[in-house]
């Protein structure tokens, strides 16, 4: 399975080693909201802030899961790059075309599963929990669907 962005189009080992280094600058941004989760977790719990214990655990366990997956991926990355068979059998792996393809359909699957479970959990949650959370719900929904049909347009002038 091919990660949601791992498609490239270059065309020769030094373009794909620059675009595995601009990559790095992600994994580095990842590995700082899990930072940020750990420490707005924390602080939340030392100030007093009530915050569930179910809750408290969740975002403890996803800012570490963040933190891990950075770090895991920067070491990926670097040894792609330390070794230039691995880096030719993963810029052809990541420049095949139909696994693009098949990245993309897969993608707009999982968006519209993300829709529908949105739509599934506003409609619940506005009659058994809140009437905020179905707002919530239903403006990322609306967000998700803007982003796609901007991106959509978008694409469609460059390509």
């Amino acid at each position: 399975m091919k990660g949601i962005l791992c498609a490239t189009k270059a065309v020769t080992n030094e373009e794909y080693r620059q675009e595995l280094a601009k990559k790095r600058i992600y994994y580095v941004l990842i590995i700082m909201v899990g930072v940020i989760t750990l420490a707005i977790t924390y602080f939340a719990s030392a100030n007093g802030i009530e915050f569930n214990e179910h809750l408290h655990g969740t975002f403890a366990g996803m800012g570490t899961g963040l933190i891990l997956a950075g770090v895991v991926l920067i070491i990926k990355t670097q040894m792609t790059l330390s070794s230039e068979e691995k880096l030719k059998a993963a810029r052809l792996n990541n420049s095949d075309e139909r696994n693009m393809e098949i990245s993309s359909r897969a993608f707009r699957s999982a968006a519209l599963i993300m829709i529908i479970s949105f739509y599934v959990t506003a409609l619940i949650g506005s009659i058994m929990i809140a009437e905020r959370l179905s707002q919530l719900l239903l403006l990322n929904m609306i967000v998700l669907l803007a982003g796609y049909i901007l991106s959509y347009n978008y694409y469609k002038r460059k390509l």
